[in-house]
């Protein structure tokens, strides 16, 4: 049989030619480029993706902390009338208990001095001097005031404190305030400056001794809590206008125990996007009847 004669793979030394090399790096070239292109594009949108994701959720984290403080807003006249009121009720429950026993038994001096005696003490036992607080409640708890100087402040007590150490001198109630101040560009350079909102919302809180004349609201430390405003302000709703009002005067008798508070928000981010967002927030005490609590409580009758 004749032999089968093969070439071996290993026999051929030829390689490739120059002009093939050239094509093979001109291709590795370009993939090299198109893959450089697809990282780098990636890389960039990630980092503005999480940087208006991290401006959003700072913007949703400091409407969260508001919401917070103004839902534990504290104050005795949500559950109870105030001393005056109460004293005034009390004063004419008194009165016609004692015309009607004058009535039926007749009167003297006596009887009219201590009438007149009992409605002076009545009368003059609510006064509470300390500024921040609006006198005392029928349970003899000082009133807290809530402060509205401007439409982007608020100053009031909140329930919403928490003690960071243990023991400490504290309970969960402390002052808050929130007012608008201009950002502060120390330090920044000119492109990263928010022209368009230079404002900011800051809060302040004062934990200890809140039942002190005077509150150094200087001492406190003030931080932002939203940043990039170009405008902000509270509304408070009036149920006698059956709407919100700009400022809490306007609920007269109800200044210190609104139910309904509203944020207005004209946000700008860095990045130029524009929101305006309308924030409700529901003070979190049931509804209360101070007239009716003390009709009951005294028990008036025609």
């Amino acid at each position: 049989m004749k032999g089968i004669k093969r070439n071996h793979i290993h026999q051929n030394e030829n390689g490739f030619t120059l002009i093939e090399v050239l094509i093979a790096i001109a291709i590795l070239s370009v993939l090299m480029t198109a893959i450089y292109t697809i990282v780098d594009s990636s890389v960039n949108t990630n980092d503005r993706v999480t940087k208006e994701d991290r401006e959003r959720l700072q913007l949703e984290i400091g409407m969260m902390r508001i919401e917070r403080d103004i839902e534990l807003i504290n104050s005795p006249l949500y559950y109870e009338s105030s001393k005056a009121d109460d004293n005034k009720a009390f004063a004419k429950a008194y009165n016609t208990s004692q015309s009607q026993s004058q009535s039926r038994l007749g009167s003297s001096s006596q009887q009219q001095q201590q009438q007149q005696q009992s409605k002076n003490y009545v009368m003059t036992t609510h006064l509470y001097k300390n500024k921040n607080f609006d006198n005392l409640s029928a349970g003899n708890v000082p009133i807290p005031i809530i402060l509205n100087e401007e439409k982007g402040s608020l100053v009031f007590l909140s329930s919403a404190n928490r003690r960071l150490v243990k023991n400490m001198k504290q309970s969960n109630l402390m002052w808050v305030r929130y007012r608008v101040v201009t950002t502060s560009t120390e330090g920044q350079e000119e492109e990263e400056k928010n022209t368009e909102a230079p404002y900011s919302l800051t809060r302040t809180i004062i934990p200890v001794d809140i039942y002190n004349k005077d509150l150094d609201w200087g001492k406190a430390k003030e931080y932002p809590v939203i940043e990039n405003l170009r405008d902000f302000s509270f509304e408070f709703y009036s149920p006698e206008k059956e709407k919100f009002v700009s400022s809490l005067r306007e609920l007269n008798k109800l200044r210190n125990t609104p139910r309904l508070i509203r944020m207005n928000i004209d946000y700008v981010s860095k990045n130029g996007d524009e929101l305006q967002l309308n924030r409700t927030i529901r003070v979190m005490w049931p509804e209360f009847n101070s007239s009716e609590d003390l009709k009951e409580k005294y028990d008036f009758k025609k």
